[in-house]
């Protein structure tokens, strides 16, 4: 019948999804580094050395993921 459910989303409605994630993402990392050494101690102690590992490399391509999309924006035009 050619009856259209939902619309899709346009490309700036996308990117100004990006910052409440950016700034949800930001306030837990916050958190966690603000928390005094004797709290967060047991959290990573807890944790097998994998699991270490594995969140130490999800932090670093979440950060090199950030500057590139910093970078993107930078290009875009002056601030």
């Amino acid at each position: 019948m050619g009856i259209r459910v939902g619309r899709g989303q346009s490309p700036y409605s996308k990117f100004k999804a990006v910052r409440p994630a950016l700034e949800n993402c930001s306030c837990v990392v916050e958190r966690y580094l603000r928390m005094p050494g004797v709290e967060i101690d047991p959290l990573i102690r807890g944790a097998a050395r994998e699991e270490r590992k594995q969140l130490s490399e999800l932090l670093e391509t979440l950060c090199e993921s950030l500057l590139m999309l910093s970078d993107a924006l930078g290009r875009m035009g002056s601030w």
